[in-house]
């Protein structure tokens, strides 16, 4: 996936003195608002709880599984 350059910039510039400096450019918006190349990831911990909930039921239904035999 390659980055959308108007949307985030730095500018590096030097000077025949010696100083310098760096600009940074930030936009909240595109020139194209379309949503092409976005992709939606779910935070950590919402797959940290879907992974917890999956091990508990399986940790119920070993234990039950034992009861029963």
């Amino acid at each position: 996936m390659v980055a959308d350059s108007d949307l985030f910039r730095f500018t590096f510039t030097s000077f025949a003195n010696g100083n310098w400096t760096i600009q940074s450019f930030a936009s909240l918006m595109p020139n194209d608002a379309g949503t092409d190349g976005v992709w939606h990831v779910p935070e950590p911990a919402t797959t940290a709880l879907l992974m917890f909930g999956l091990a508990g039921l399986g940790y119920r239904r070993r234990r039950q599984g034992a009861r029963v035999a």
